[in-house]
């Protein structure tokens, strides 16, 4: 009985310390992320607050990258896929499959997109699009100059 209660004591222990740990390496990748878009956001003209706003900094980001009809297009089959997917139905659980598997592929050319914008190449892309604050960081803080690119 005693050896019951201290195992749901550890194991509560260990879960808030799991949760903490959870949520300040989230908070932490938030942080880093509006500081390394405030960055690539001067460079590109834009001003630095618009990093701040969660889903108005993903437009501007494509703004810059790419279009921001893009950014339109990614979002539709982003909240369409994850809407379809959960279906039992078949045929709409593939076509949510199929609009998850386009908004990655709209994901990962916007990261081609923005590299290119800064000069950088294919591999950095691939960086930015599986580590996006750390390669963000290191097009703010870096020597890359944005060049203005019409895709």
């Amino acid at each position: 009985m005693i050896g019951a209660m201290i195992g749901a004591i550890f194991g509560a222990v260990f879960s808030a310390v799991g949760s903490i740990v959870y949520l300040s390496v989230l908070l932490l990748w938030f942080v880093l992320t509006v500081i390394a878009r405030w960055m690539v956001f001067i460079k590109a003209g834009q001003p630095g607050w618009k990093s701040v706003i969660p889903i108005y900094s993903d437009y501007i980001s494509y703004r810059i990258a790419w279009t921001a009809n893009m950014f339109w297009f990614y979002l539709i089959f982003y909240f369409a896929g994850n809407m379809l997917e959960d279906s039992s139905i078949g045929i709409i659980a593939a076509a949510g499959t199929l609009c998850q598997a386009a908004a990655v592929l709209i994901a990962l050319f916007y990261s081609l997109n923005l590299a290119k914008s800064f000069g950088k190449g294919t591999a950095f892309a691939i960086g930015l699009w599986i580590f996006e604050p750390l390669f963000t960081l290191i097009l703010g803080f870096g020597s890359a100059q944005y060049q203005k690119r019409y895709w």
